[in-house]
């Protein structure tokens, strides 16, 4: 009798089974077949094989497997035959696994392992799984395209060890980029993000650059993660004729309106600019005069920002450089001026200073906002390059500027009375410096014209106070204790009429026109003389007037119905103006240029402005200045053309972005001076997006110089930061992954 129950009971263990609960552990297993040992201790399962996580919360999902044993006293599992481990965050596919189900450690052979959320694909012979989210192999491969049966990924890197944390980071040693399974690139390390955005690494791939001027250029970005709010990024590069050259960013936002951004850039330059004596200049870099001999150099610029208080504000620009060729040299590259300035733009919404001026300027702002009074200081420090100095005479520093500005209104009256105040101190450690205060208050008032016109009457009384000082060995011959007084006053009519039109363009049905005329005069007497002021800026020099003036202000509106609802819009502006000065007479040319200005929204997507003035004495067309942006789908054009007179400007700058096809877009700039009829900057470049995948191949040439840059984007691979880099490749977010399962054995290495 208890060997026939033994047989029985072995009997129905054998057989088909569809599933058994492991209540304790808290597992439960489903297979085509079962069996147990002796004390029950140890479950074999085989065929269709299925393991599922009873708990609610646990991260693994399932496990599925050809063959499958399980111990309940250790939580030992060893399973064989196409494993395939799921949870929330990754897929996992082996040839065979031992694992401890509950702490999720182990060994695999033959694996793959699929990061779902950024398409992060790893394989290797053995493997080590050291917990729900961390992973080690040797002789790995990783890529994050899209992984077919037989073929290589298009990009990969092959590494001697990796250690992979989902939630973290991924680090590797001794990395090949390979394409199409060549290597091509060698690095010692690496590391890359798992889940997280930002992770401490290098940023793959580099950059590689060629210039005439600087020969071949390698740069190898370093991203190191403070903290979820700061970050370094450094840029190691190398030109072969330039030599080291250093590049490092730290960031850090401490809140909203909170926020720090400083970078720096060194170079230990191999070639100066110009021989020795000045006279022979066939080495004058940009052929401008301007020699630079010293090989030490440098450019630091930084912004803080810092919202003080709900009215309150601070403002901090860094901006100091060795020589004015270290900004004019290095423009595209990753650490160059227009990444720079972009990247200081989309952060703290204003940009540098460009970067053909003669000096930099650093500056520290303050300023607080009340409902009729602003309060306002400023301090600025000047780093003139020795070139543009005039001999004897120093830089001009502002210490400080002091600006307050309020209005109020007169009890029991329309009248508002208004007032500027305004102190500055220049100051020179050598050379003329001086302190000015200005005063300005004035009398604003409505004129009562009736319900058809309207109008306006100011006066006020602007006085100005100096104090002028000399430092060093200069002498100031002048009166050290002047004064400017000048009587303002200024009136103002208008009035406006429009009508609808009816119209019939497309989904347009009429036409708004609205015309404002306005008639001004303008009273400047100056109470007394000015040209034994000094002259520092604008406040210094005031032009006596008598003049009388006019404008014709045209807006126009577009309407209509569109899809059954009425909509209009803004169509655009067209405005005249001119004046007369009576003080002004024969020669002197009392009439003003007839001032035009046009501004268009014909369709979604295009603004055109042109602004041109106009000589009545003969002279023709003073300025003019055309204004255009377009964009719409892959296709943007921006062109600026300006022309002065006066001033000799003649130029011409635009940018085209056309999109060829859904992965190729075209990229052209071009800067030229019609006035010397020279191009200062032509740049070409391409750009391929694939779906893992992007590269960009840029030239670029100016009158001394021609670059040739190679820019590769790796999705998944880390994001770039900082310079700007990433926005022009596109970075990791202009793409969508492809979340399918793995197919096991499609790429491994043999």
């Amino acid at each position: 009798m208890p060997l026939l129950l033994t047989l029985l009971l072995t009997l129905v263990l054998a057989a088909p089974a569809a599933a058994v609960d492991l209540a304790d552990s808290g597992w439960k297993i489903s297979a085509d077949r079962f069996s147990r040992s002796g004390d029950g201790d140890k479950i074999v399962a085989s065929g269709n094989v299925e393991l599922i996580s009873l708990a609610e919360d646990r991260e693994t999902v399932a496990m599925r497997a050809d063959w499958l044993s399980y111990e309940a006293a250790t939580g030992m599992v060893e399973a064989r035959g196409d494993v395939y481990l799921k949870t929330k965050a990754q897929e996992t596919r082996a040839a065979s696994t031992q694992l401890l189900i509950k702490e999720q450690t182990g060994k695999l052979q033959d694996a793959t392992v699929h990061i779902k959320e950024r398409n992060l694909h790893f394989a290797a012979r053995e493997a080590r799984k050291e917990g729900e989210t961390v992973y080690y192999f040797r002789h790995g491969v990783f890529t994050s395209c899209a992984v077919e049966e037989g073929r290589q990924p298009m990009w990969s890197i092959k590494a001697l060890e990796v250690d992979i944390d989902t939630d973290g980071f991924i680090f590797m040693k001794h990395c090949f980029l390979r394409i199409k399974g060549v290597p091509i690139f060698y690095l010692p390390i690496a590391t890359f993000p798992g889940l997280m955005e930002r992770q401490t690494g290098f940023i793959m791939p580099p950059e590689i650059t060629s210039s005439s001027r600087s020969g071949y250029g390698l740069v190898t970005p370093f991203f190191i993660d403070l903290s979820p709010s700061a970050d370094i990024t450094l840029y190691p590069s190398y030109m072969e004729k330039r030599g080291f050259h250093g590049g490092a960013e730290f960031r850090r936002v401490f809140s909203f309106e909170n926020r720090l951004g400083l970078q720096g850039s060194f170079l230990q330059d191999q070639l100066v600019d110009g021989p020795e004596t000045p006279e022979d200049d066939d080495n004058d870099y940009k052929d401008d005069g301007y020699f630079r001999t010293r090989k030490d150099r440098y450019w630091i610029r930084g912004k803080y920002d810092d919202a003080l208080g709900e009215k309150s504000n601070l403002r901090l620009d860094l901006d100091f450089a060795s020589d004015r060729d270290f900004l004019m040299e290095f423009v595209d590259e990753m650490a160059g001026f227009e990444r720079s300035s972009e990247l200081f733009l989309s952060d703290f919404d204003r940009g540098l200073a460009e970067e053909s001026l003669g000096w930099r300027d650093s500056t520290l702002q303050l300023d607080r906002r009340g409902d009729s009074v602003f309060l306002g200081a400023e301090m600025a420090l000047v780093d003139e390059f020795a070139s543009h100095q005039t001999p004897g005479q120093d830089a001009i520093h502002t210490l400080p500027h002091l600006l307050a500005s309020g209005i109020s209104q007169l009890a029991g009256s329309p009248v508002n009375f208004n007032w500027d105040a305004d102190y500055v101190n220049y100051h020179r450690d050598a050379g003329v410096g001086l302190q000015r205060l200005d005063l300005f208050p004035r009398l604003l008032a409505p004129l009562p014209l009736g319900r058809y016109m309207e109008g306006s009457v100011l006066a006020g009384v602007r006085q100005t106070y100096y104090l002028v000082e000399a430092h060093g060995d200069d002498v100031y011959t002048g009166d050290s204790h002047d004064q400017r007084s000048v009587f303002h006053g200024k009136a103002e009519v208008a009035t406006s009429f429009h009508r609808d039109f009816a119209m019939e363009m497309g989904s347009l049905s009429w036409l708004n026109h609205m015309i404002r005329p306005r008639l001004d005069y303008t009273n400047l007497s100056l109470g007394s003389g000015q040209d034994d002021l000094p002259d520092f800026d604008n406040h210094d020099r005031l032009e006596s007037a008598n003049s009388v003036g006019y404008g014709l202000d045209n807006h126009f509106r577009v309407g209509g119905e569109e899809n059954g609802l009425p909509y209009n819009r803004y169509l655009g502006l067209f405005k005249v103006s001119q004046s007369y000065n009576f003080r002004k007479s024969g020669e002197e040319q009392p009439y003003s240029d007839v001032d035009f200005s046009l501004e268009l929204y014909p369709f979604s997507g295009l603004h055109l402005k042109y602004d041109t003035s106009l000589s009545v004495y003969g002279e023709g067309i003073v300025d003019y200045d055309l204004f255009t942006r377009y964009r719409r789908g892959r296709t943007a054009l921006a062109c600026d053309y300006r022309y002065n007179k006066p001033s000799d400007v003649h130029e011409l700058n635009s940018i085209l972005e056309l999109g060829l096809t859904q992965r190729i877009t075209f990229k052209g700039e071009l800067k030229r001076s019609l006035a010397t009829d020279r191009t200062i900057k032509e740049t070409l470049s391409l750009l391929y997006r694939a779906d893992c995948w992007a590269v960009q191949l840029a030239h670029a040439q100016d009158e001394d110089d021609e670059r040739v840059y190679l820019y590769f984007s790796l999705l998944g691979a880390g994001r770039t930061v900082g310079f700007g880099y990433s926005d022009d490749m596109g970075g990791d977010q202009a793409w969508k992954f492809n979340d399918e399962p793995l197919s096991h054995g499609g790429w491994q290495d043999s």
